[in-house]
């Protein structure tokens, strides 16, 4: 359970009882604002009284900025968050780290482009920032640009190897372009074995089996997506072109209608990577 202040009512308190020095309410709201674990409204509200102090030196200050972009993103006020990161970006700009982290609430809030410019920066200040890579990988995913994502998976790999996450993504993309589908089973295992019970690397080797024409597997992999995350619109789609595949129209059928009822536009996303129902 989260733990929240004791609200106090400051028609009831004195303002002297609330807080007995300018100090001391500097540092209660850095503590609330520095929380990852506060109400992000409450979070948000603690870092913008801390950061209306003129006695903050550079690094508290930046503090202050990451912590409320923190809150932020929580509540995906993507906007507010990118204009704090990119304030202590201006702070610090030899930092590599503020701009893959303003890169990646760019991406939430939708400009890929713009957050691809922003780990380029990252990656200019240093060349071997695994998250600048692995986050470009999503990005040139989300884009489409799949042999660029592939090549920047493989850069944060070598910097990464037992990296689940890196492994899942090369793994999905290499399956989507169909490219080295052993490499990508292998992608795949070892992300699971990094990653155990998550649903994401089996929902992916589902699609590597499904490319390498394993149906079985597949049907395998699908199944035990779900039984991790029955939220997963993909996992019912590709599932019920596996067992269409296998000669089972009817559970197709009910896969097919379930992965349309949790995202209607699954079919078409995924005929786009070249997987649609056969037709009849």
């Amino acid at each position: 359970m989260r733990r929240r202040p004791v609200a106090l009512s400051s028609a009831r308190v004195p303002a002297a009882l609330l807080c007995l020095s300018l100090a001391a309410c500097g540092l209660r709201d850095a503590r609330t604002c520095t929380n990852a674990n506060v109400d992000p409204e409450t979070g948000i509200a603690a870092c913008t009284r801390w950061l209306s102090s003129q006695r903050l030196d550079v690094d508290a200050r930046i503090l202050g900025l990451n912590s409320r972009a923190m809150h932020a993103t929580r509540l995906r006020r993507f906007d507010d968050a990118a204009r704090d990161y990119k304030a202590a970006m201006h702070l610090r700009p030899g930092d590599a780290d503020l701009p893959v982290w303003y890169g990646a609430v760019l991406s939430e809030g939708g400009d890929g482009e713009g957050a691809l410019r922003a780990f380029d920066r990252a990656l200019k200040l240093d060349p071997d920032h695994f998250a600048a890579h692995m986050n470009r990988g999503k990005v040139l995913a989300d884009l489409r640009r799949f042999p660029e994502a592939a090549a920047a998976y493989d850069r944060a790999i070598a910097l990464d190897p037992e990296n689940g996450n890196a492994r899942d993504g090369r793994c999905w993309v290499r399956a989507l372009i169909g490219a080295d589908l052993p490499g990508a089973l292998d992608d795949c295992d070892r992300a699971i074995a990094a990653m155990p019970g998550a649903a994401n690397p089996l929902n992916n080797r589902g699609l590597v089996h499904f490319r390498m024409g394993r149906m079985a597997e597949s049907i395998a992999d699908y199944t035990a997506s779900i039984d991790a995350d029955p939220a997963m619109a993909s996992s019912y789609y590709v599932r019920s072109l596996a067992r269409r595949a296998q000669g089972d129209a009817a559970a197709a059928d009910r896969d097919l209608a379930e992965a349309l009822r949790r995202e209607p536009g699954v079919a078409a996303r995924y005929a786009g990577y070249g997987l649609a129902p056969a037709a009849p």
